[in-house]
């Protein structure tokens, strides 16, 4: 599975920031947070939230932007976070704990702990 990267913004954090995203099931896909398989050689995302359907644009890398899109609104930080209330959640197709799996190489980052959200 290719990990790409997306550009945005939280609906009330003052900053942008990148964050992992996958293609799953033909859609894209931020993915907050992953979580490390007890014996650390997987990981799988804690939950999935769906963007394909939000406003975004693709990236050039070659232009010098280290990402592969963006997304041009914030997103609810609530959302992001996984603490959204259920008919929110439903509005941004959030799927927690997907049975995805992908194989661990080195150190895999998390936008939530790098916002300093967990």
């Amino acid at each position: 599975m290719k990990i790409l990267e997306t550009v945005l913004g939280l609906s009330d954090i003052p900053q942008v920031f990148k964050c992992d995203s996958i293609l799953h099931k033909g859609r894209l896909w931020l993915v907050p947070q992953w979580r490390i398989s007890p014996n650390r050689k997987t990981s799988s995302p804690v939950r999935i939230i769906r963007i394909d359907h939000l406003p975004h644009q693709s990236i050039d890398r070659a232009r010098g932007i280290d990402a592969d899109f963006i997304l041009t609104a914030p997103l609810p930080r609530t959302v992001f976070e996984g603490t959204a209330p259920s008919e929110l959640a439903q509005k941004y197709y959030v799927e927690e704990a997907p049975d995805i799996r992908r194989a661990r190489r080195g150190i895999i980052s998390s936008a939530l702990h790098s916002l300093g959200l967990r």
